[in-house]
């Protein structure tokens, strides 16, 4: 499943649940889901079973947040720990130097790569789930929670992860969640000062290297240039460019553009189409066809006239994200959870939460462009610093 699907119910892949508490329902066994529980209108969640309800909705949980990380795979990693190294390297800049039969050249030092924090924030979803409610409400109420819930997380998710990439700041974050220590988090290549390491054919770079980039109009040199600024940090880069729909016909009618086909679709022998066929039940998330070699992709979470060009070949992806694991277990649990006044029975719960932070771990895997600047080579940050 690729990145950012829109995704539908989720069905439990497994977790058989024993009926014990069904007594009054007769002895049963099998394997409950959030759809069942939907079906479940004419019993409250205590006469149906808070073991069986709370058992469903973990079980849903536990997909749900397989899912999210699936979903982010291609632009995220782990974070290794709260401060990690630019993983696009650093500028070597050593030199071989001429020496005659006795010469010992003097020692050249390697520096070390930038340090970049990746931040820590808790989300909630407010439920309310107390002892009171759940004596009243049906499995369908708790079900239909749940969902809304899954789409709120992967909303955030989405936006977090968004933003994250179009935000051309670097900040400053101060840890609250753990001892309030201030890490810098940064963006991708930005102008900073920071010189990028040598390409693969030696091509040097210096401080004001830029992955935000504004063009005045969309066209065949814009898109260009989008992906020559992440292609030439690599010589074994696999390019994909995200565009909003809002780009769609332009980007088709680009010479040199070679579309995805309807399987339904006979192609000519004479017509130059990609070997993948074009997906036609999910226009807001596909592969559209292949331009300048790399893969145009439509995505609904794109801002219009925006565009992004990722490296999916890197071996450290863009984005770093952190979770509460190893040293920051302290602060919760990975994953979107029930959080309840009653630990060990989380259905009677307040509200479900997730702790987790992006930032930008490989500044130089991704490259944005905007493409209705008022100013040629200015970029206006749509995200509002992070906000949108």
């Amino acid at each position: 499943m690729r990145k950012f699907v829109s995704l539908g119910s989720l069905t439990l892949l497994g977790a058989a649940l024993s009926m014990s508490s069904g007594a009054r329902r007769g002895v049963r066994t099998g394997t409950y889901d959030l759809r069942d529980l939907q079906n479940v209108t004419n019993q409250t969640v205590i006469q149906f079973g808070l073991e069986d309800v709370q058992g469903a909705v973990q079980a849903e949980l536990a997909v749900h947040n397989t899912q999210v990380n699936d979903m982010v795979g291609t632009l995220v990693s782990a974070a290794p720990s709260r401060i990690v190294a630019d993983a696009s390297g650093l500028m070597l800049d050593g030199e071989m130097r001429e020496v005659d039969e006795y010469g010992r050249v003097a020692t050249q030092k390697t520096g070390a790569p930038d340090q970049i924090g990746i931040p820590m924030r808790r989300y909630q979803f407010g439920v309310g789930f107390t002892g009171d409610f759940l004596s009243r409400a049906t499995p369908a109420q708790v079900a239909i929670a749940t969902y809304n819930a899954e789409s709120a997380d992967r909303r955030k998710t989405i936006q977090l992860v968004r933003n994250t990439l179009f935000n051309p700041f670097n900040t400053s974050f101060y840890d609250f969640l753990r001892d309030n220590m201030e890490l810098k988090t940064k963006g991708l290549y930005n102008a900073d000062g920071t010189t990028p390491p040598l390409g693969p054919n030696a091509e040097t770079f210096d401080g004001t290297h830029n992955h935000y980039m504004g063009f005045t109009a969309f066209n065949p040199a814009a898109l260009d240039a989008l992906i020559l600024n992440v292609a030439e940090h690599t010589n074994n880069a696999k390019i994909e460019v995200d565009l909003n729909v809002a780009q769609e016909a332009a980007v088709r009618a680009f010479p040199n553009f070679t579309p995805a086909v309807d399987p339904n679709v006979i192609v000519s022998v004479n017509q130059q189409v990609t070997v993948q066929r074009l997906n036609t039940g999910r226009q807001n998330n596909r592969m559209i066809g292949i331009y300048n070699g790399a893969e145009i992709w439509i995505k609904s979470w794109i801002f219009p006239n925006y565009g992004l060009a990722v490296d999916t070949n890197a071996p450290v992806k863009p984005i770093a994200r952190r979770e509460p694991v190893g040293e920051d277990s302290i602060i919760g649990q990975p994953g979107l959870r029930m959080v309840g006044t009653i630990v060990t029975f989380p259905l009677q719960s307040e509200y479900w939460g997730r702790e987790a932070g992006y930032g930008v771990r490989n500044r130089g895997a991704a490259a944005v462009a905007q493409f209705n600047s008022g100013t040629p080579g200015v970029y206006a940050d749509p995200t509002n610093g992070g906000l949108a």
